[in-house]
Protein backbone atom coordinates (compact mmCIF):
# COMPACT_ATOMS: atom_id res chain seq x y z
CA UNK A 1 0.00 0.00 0.00
CA UNK A 2 2.75 2.46 0.88
CA UNK A 3 5.19 1.57 -1.89
CA UNK A 4 2.54 2.08 -4.56
CA UNK A 5 1.59 5.58 -3.42
CA UNK A 6 4.44 7.31 -1.59
CA UNK A 7 7.14 7.36 -4.33
CA UNK A 8 4.79 8.89 -6.87
CA UNK A 9 3.81 11.57 -4.37
CA UNK A 10 7.15 12.39 -2.71
CA UNK A 11 9.75 10.88 -5.06
CA UNK A 12 11.80 7.71 -4.80
CA UNK A 13 14.79 9.34 -3.12
CA UNK A 14 12.79 10.97 -0.35
CA UNK A 15 10.90 7.75 0.33
CA UNK A 16 14.09 5.67 0.43
CA UNK A 17 15.91 8.00 2.81
CA UNK A 18 12.99 8.66 5.16
CA UNK A 19 11.81 5.03 5.28
CA UNK A 20 15.35 3.80 5.97
CA UNK A 21 15.82 6.42 8.69
CA UNK A 22 12.50 5.54 10.35
CA UNK A 23 12.77 1.77 9.94
CA UNK A 24 16.37 1.47 11.07
CA UNK A 25 16.26 4.38 13.50
CA UNK A 26 13.55 2.78 15.58
CA UNK A 27 16.09 0.13 16.61
CA UNK A 28 17.88 2.81 18.62
CA UNK A 29 15.07 2.33 21.15
CA UNK A 30 15.82 -1.36 21.77
CA UNK A 31 18.84 -0.87 24.08
CA UNK A 32 16.76 1.48 26.24
CA UNK A 33 14.17 -1.20 26.98
CA UNK A 34 14.43 -2.93 30.34
CA UNK A 35 12.27 -3.88 33.22
CA UNK A 36 8.83 -5.41 33.17
CA UNK A 37 7.73 -7.51 30.21
CA UNK A 38 4.38 -5.71 30.40
CA UNK A 39 6.15 -2.69 28.90
CA UNK A 40 8.98 -4.26 26.92
CA UNK A 41 7.00 -6.84 24.95
CA UNK A 42 4.51 -4.33 23.44
CA UNK A 43 7.41 -1.94 22.78
CA UNK A 44 9.35 -4.68 20.97
CA UNK A 45 6.24 -5.54 18.95
CA UNK A 46 5.82 -1.90 17.94
CA UNK A 47 9.53 -1.59 17.05
CA UNK A 48 9.37 -4.79 14.98
CA UNK A 49 6.23 -3.56 13.21
CA UNK A 50 7.87 -0.24 12.35
CA UNK A 51 11.06 -1.94 11.15
CA UNK A 52 9.11 -4.45 9.08
CA UNK A 53 6.85 -1.85 7.51
CA UNK A 54 9.52 0.68 6.60
CA UNK A 55 12.12 -1.98 5.78
CA UNK A 56 9.79 -3.51 3.21
CA UNK A 57 9.00 -0.05 1.85
CA UNK A 58 12.72 0.46 1.28
CA UNK A 59 13.08 -2.98 -0.34
CA UNK A 60 10.16 -2.55 -2.73
CA UNK A 61 11.09 1.01 -3.68
CA UNK A 62 14.74 0.10 -4.19
CA UNK A 63 13.79 -2.87 -6.34
CA UNK A 64 11.54 -0.67 -8.49
CA UNK A 65 14.37 1.82 -9.01
CA UNK A 66 16.88 -0.95 -9.77
CA UNK A 67 14.56 -2.62 -12.27
CA UNK A 68 13.89 0.71 -13.97
CA UNK A 69 17.57 1.60 -14.33
CA UNK A 70 18.99 -1.85 -15.14
CA UNK A 71 18.84 -2.93 -18.81
CA UNK A 72 16.59 -5.95 -19.47
CA UNK A 73 19.52 -8.23 -20.35
CA UNK A 74 21.19 -7.50 -17.01
CA UNK A 75 18.17 -7.93 -14.70
CA UNK A 76 18.97 -11.49 -13.65
CA UNK A 77 22.65 -10.80 -13.04
CA UNK A 78 21.90 -7.65 -11.07
CA UNK A 79 19.38 -9.45 -8.85
CA UNK A 80 21.71 -12.43 -8.33
CA UNK A 81 24.64 -10.19 -7.43
CA UNK A 82 22.63 -8.16 -4.92
CA UNK A 83 21.22 -11.33 -3.32
CA UNK A 84 24.64 -12.99 -3.19
CA UNK A 85 26.33 -10.00 -1.57
CA UNK A 86 23.46 -9.36 0.86
CA UNK A 87 23.07 -12.95 1.96
CA UNK A 88 26.82 -13.60 1.80
CA UNK A 89 27.50 -10.92 4.40
CA UNK A 90 24.94 -12.29 6.87
CA UNK A 91 27.31 -14.79 8.54
CA UNK A 92 29.98 -12.10 8.89
CA UNK A 93 27.47 -9.73 10.49
CA UNK A 94 26.41 -12.47 12.89
CA UNK A 95 30.00 -13.10 13.93
CA UNK A 96 30.67 -9.40 14.36
CA UNK A 97 27.51 -9.04 16.46
CA UNK A 98 28.62 -11.87 18.70
CA UNK A 99 32.09 -10.39 19.14
CA UNK A 100 30.64 -6.96 19.93
CA UNK A 101 28.19 -8.38 22.47
CA UNK A 102 30.95 -10.32 24.19
CA UNK A 103 33.37 -7.38 24.26
CA UNK A 104 31.02 -4.45 24.97
CA UNK A 105 27.88 -6.07 26.41
CA UNK A 106 24.49 -6.54 24.82
CA UNK A 107 23.06 -3.04 25.25
CA UNK A 108 26.13 -1.25 23.91
CA UNK A 109 26.50 -3.58 20.95
CA UNK A 110 22.80 -3.18 20.10
CA UNK A 111 23.18 0.59 20.24
CA UNK A 112 26.28 0.54 18.00
CA UNK A 113 24.54 -1.80 15.55
CA UNK A 114 21.40 0.31 15.40
CA UNK A 115 23.46 3.47 14.88
CA UNK A 116 25.42 1.70 12.13
CA UNK A 117 22.22 0.75 10.33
Amino acid sequence: LLAARLPSRFGHGAVLVSAAALGDGVFLLVPALHGSSVVTVPALLAISFMFGTFGQLVNVTLMAVRQTLTPDGMQGRAAATINFVGMGLTPLGSLLGGFLAEAWGTRTSLLVTAAGM
